[in-house]
């Protein structure tokens, strides 16, 4: 059963990778493709990433508020609120009013996420102004 020592090594070596609309591997990605590149490559979580690669293009049309309501739906999650960014699981964020970004938590208060401004995956603290409107935990992770 994949851990989240395995899960956190496996996802700093996605720092740096170009930002891709719509991507989901290491030749380019976007903030749902890493996650579902990243759980790709660890191994063991195979029908997660079957559930996100079905999000994971922005191209599709969706309502606001669509990939948190399938998130919170997911049977691989736990929902965590208030949020404790606990290191190993994913937030999402609100830009614009609508929860569509996602980053995973890589040490306390710091994440990892495909960053369309700087067109790159990068690692940084949690910016003060972003709305974190919800945290999960990959349930099988130990």
């Amino acid at each position: 059963m994949p851990t989240t020592r395995a899960l956190i090594h496996e996802a700093l070596q996605w720092e740096g990778r170009p930002y891709r609309a719509s991507g989901s591997h290491e030749s380019g990605a976007n903030c749902l493709g890493i996650w579902g590149g990243i759980l790709r490559n660890l191994g063991g979580l195979e029908d997660i990433v079957d559930e996100i690669e079905h999000y994971a293009s922005y191209a599709k049309q969706r309502s606001r508020g669509d990939l948190l309501r399938n998130l919170v739906q997911s049977p691989h999650l736990e929902v965590i609120r208030p949020a404790k960014f606990i290191v190993g699981n994913l937030i999402i964020t609100r830009f614009q009013g609508d929860p569509r970004h996602l980053a995973l938590v890589t040490e306390p208060r710091v994440i990892l996420h495909a960053s369309q401004l700087h067109k790159r995956v990068i690692r940084q603290g949690l910016p003060s102004e972003w709305k974190v409107s919800c945290e999960f935990r990959i349930k099988r992770l130990t």
